[in-house]
């Protein structure tokens, strides 16, 4: 696992297994977990010297709680083949309708 820093201020910005493209370059810097240590996504990390390292918990008190809203969408949404087919016959509109018909049925919160 990739874990890159932004070098202005040594900040957390990118977990990935691929560096992307618009962070190559010297603005970004690759930081290496201690030996035997994992990395905990509720926990803000900085660059020191080569090393990723833990900082404070993140603070998740305004976070929306996850109703499983997302999952039920998406596997309601059609395929997007099906998606594309609904634009190219019945327009944007219609698609935008049968989403939004979903949206609502699963609201976020």
């Amino acid at each position: 696992m990739i874990h890159l820093f932004k070098t202005s201020d040594k900040s957390w910005v990118f977990s990935g297994t691929t560096k992307p493209a618009n962070m190559e370059g010297d603005d970004y810097v690759e930081g290496v977990l201690p030996e035997g240590e994992t990395w905990d996504y509720e926990y803000n990390y900085t660059y020191v010297d080569s090393v990723a390292t833990k900082g404070d918990k993140i603070d998740t008190s305004g976070f929306v709680e996850d109703n499983g809203y997302a999952e039920k969408r998406l596997n309601e949404y059609p395929n997007i083949a099906e998606q594309l087919d609904k634009i190219y016959h019945h327009g944007i509109d219609a698609w935008k309708a049968d989403i939004k018909a979903i949206k609502d049925k699963h609201p976020k919160t």
